[in-house]
């Protein structure tokens, strides 16, 4: 399952206005339209889906867990709104009502990039959880809302039909690449870098093995940073360094800013979602193994090596 998120500022140079603007001229299917035009696809669904189901489904599988950097907080005051959410560093298991500010404040905790990202891995966690046995027993009752809380072109068969493989889906995410346009605030479409995103294993950026892997184990389970190092090497794997969090709930993944191929094998390898992400902490040429609340048990076995 592949996720692309579209910074709001990009321009659509034909049309002279930001994709941003497109949902208010003629809905999603004006948006739809917009975007095969950009990237040169056809687009078969679109979902537009209201903030209040997101709070149902984050609050049906038990909230959205965050951790919010060292250094950092969460301030997103909105008087007119009745808005006045605040977080301190450190991790944090949200309702779905503080969740979706969660996702949806920028100023003062990173920007758009920041919160394109954090609503990526909140996708992945999501994803994770809805397929847990918890998950699993609310989905019935959030398929029976879902008319009235998603508006979109596809059937509810589809989804019906996507049902049984839930476990086998693992999420890829991206942003889509940009370039500023020079004396203006709109965003360019960086056609090279797009092409590359779409296909990695043939663009490959570094050679696998040049690719600086670092781990770090936020699972709280002492040294399995370390025993997946070890895992890793006997397989021919190269593993730069190891490191630990603070432990955090939220979701093992595997993230990368340019390295999408050498993420992709990682991630394939692990059973793990890989999240492109251009504010998180990962440098460029790096990919990050970032072991969360689920480690523990899904990496079990390697305890024994």
């Amino acid at each position: 399952m592949r996720l692309l998120s579209i910074p709001r500022d990009t321009w659509l140079p034909t049309l002279r206005r930001k994709i941003n603007a497109s949902y208010k001229v003629g809905g999603p299917e004006q948006l739809k339209t917009d975007l095969e035009s950009l990237l040169g696809k056809r687009i078969d669904y679109y979902a537009v889906v209201r903030t209040e189901y997101v709070e149902t489904v984050i609050d049906a599988v038990g909230g959205l867990d965050v951790t919010v950097p060292k250094g950092q907080k969460v301030d997103f005051t909105d008087r007119a709104a009745g808005v006045d959410f605040h977080l301190k560093e450190g991790s944090h298991s949200l309702s779905g009502r503080d969740g979706v500010l969660y996702l949806r404040v920028r100023k003062g905790f990173g920007d758009d990039y920041g919160r394109m990202d954090r609503q990526k891995s909140a996708i992945g966690q999501l994803l994770n959880k809805i397929r847990s046995a918890k998950g699993l027993s609310a989905l019935p009752g959030l398929l029976s809302t879902f008319g009235s809380g998603v508006e979109t072109n596809a059937n509810l068969s589809l989804l019906e039909a996507m049902r049984p493989h839930l476990s086998s889906y693992r999420l890829g995410a991206a942003t889509l690449p940009t370039q500023e346009i020079s004396g203006f605030t709109g965003l360019a479409l960086d056609r090279e870098a797009y092409s590359k995103l779409e296909n990695p294993e043939v663009a490959l950026q570094t050679p696998l093995e040049n690719v600086a892997v670092r781990i770090v184990n936020a699972s709280g389970v002492e040294g399995l940073g370390r025993k997946l190092q070890t895992y890793l090497e006997r397989r021919g794997f190269k593993i730069a360094g190891v490191e630990s969090g603070d432990k955090s709930n939220e979701s093992s993944q595997v993230i990368t800013r340019t390295e999408l191929a050498a993420a992709n094998q990682y991630a394939s390898f692990l059973g793990l979602s890989r999240l492109q992400a251009l504010r998180f902490p990962v440098n460029a040429g790096e990919v990050m193994i970032y072991l969360g609340v689920d480690a523990g048990e899904r990496f079990a076995a390697l305890m024994t090596l």
